[in-house]
């Protein structure tokens, strides 16, 4: 089973090192077809970012984003269903011509590359009880920094009730670690997996989504969708504008959803958001911030592939 996350409080914290993660793929066949277990999927998404100009000053960003990734589910007897991955992903990033941040008139960053191994351990403790044992390592930086100095994590446990069929409801902590601070920080959360009805039903991961299935087979779907964080951090390059220091690119989204599963093994998700409360901080090597522009609101595309087997 699959649960969702919603935080009491920092959501957006969460969605740091989760989001942009692609849907994981079923441990096993639906019973009574004859389908085989598929343990891995292989993903893809392509994300732009239309340009969004600044606030308080003249110009404006945009990005693009492309990731790839490949998960596996092994099952473990004791332990339970442990689920890891690992992705790449790379975003150009494009400021307008009057937008030059520094001295010389150049681009505080440009290219950023981004691998993530995250894990996920799920353990029956007894028919109606559940826990998650879930993680996350990233390094994401800018070419000319030193991707041992770019990683930020997170550590997270929960235990769920299974109420009924249909509702699944339970509590955990997480454990996170951001970039460019070396402080841990605590967040209590609340896993929430909830089927309202036979084809509405409401979850939460590295979003919360309201789905709605079009049809009885659940080939096809149209979703609501609310991403309270859509964040980019990373480590700026040693010789760079900002030498060794911190870029943060964060907001939240909100738009829907449609994804088209034309047969079991392969899914295509498609979406469209409005990105909201845009904002983007640079800090040097020393914590201090140098940058603060906010951004107006901005269009966000996303074409996502994933092929089980």
């Amino acid at each position: 089973m699959t649960f969702g996350i919603i935080p009491f409080r920092s959501f957006s914290v969460l969605l740091l090192f989760i989001a942009s993660h692609a849907a994981i793929a079923q441990p096993a066949g639906r019973p009574g077809t004859g389908e085989k277990p598929r343990l891995w999927e292989i993903h893809t998404t392509q994300r732009y970012r239309t340009a969004s100009d600044f606030r308080d000053r003249d110009g404006s960003l945009a990005w693009y984003e492309n990731r790839v990734g490949i998960t596996g589910t092994i099952f473990l007897p004791g332990p339970g269903l442990l689920r890891a991955g690992v992705d790449y992903a790379h975003t150009r990033f494009a400021f307008a011509s009057d937008t030059r941040l520094g001295a010389a008139g150049s681009d505080p960053f440009r290219h950023v590359q981004e691998v993530r191994l995250s894990a996920q351990l799920l353990t029956p403790l007894s028919k109606m009880w559940n826990s998650q044992l879930f993680g996350a390592v990233i390094s994401a930086f800018e070419p000319g920094a030193a991707p041992d100095d770019a990683l930020s994590g997170v550590a997270g446990l929960g235990v769920v009730y299974r109420s009924s069929k249909r509702l699944s409801i339970g509590l955990g902590a997480l454990l996170l670690r951001p970039l460019g601070n070396r402080e841990i920080t605590f967040v209590p959360i609340v896993l929430v997996d909830w089927q309202m009805t036979d084809r509405l039903v409401l979850r939460s991961r590295q979003d919360i989504t309201l789905t709605y299935l079009l049809d009885a087979r659940r080939r096809l779907s149209v979703a609501a969708v609310a991403s309270f964080f859509g964040r980019k951090q990373f480590r700026l390059d040693e010789r760079g504008m900002i030498p060794d220091g911190v870029a943060d690119l964060k907001g939240f989204e909100v738009g829907g959803r449609v994804t088209w599963k034309p047969f079991p093994a392969l899914t295509v998700h498609a979406e469209a958001e409005a990105a909201l409360g845009q904002n983007l901080h640079l800090q040097n090597n020393a914590g201090e911030e140098v940058v603060d522009l906010d951004l107006q609101d901005a269009l966000r595309l996303s074409l996502a592939v994933g092929y089980r087997f």
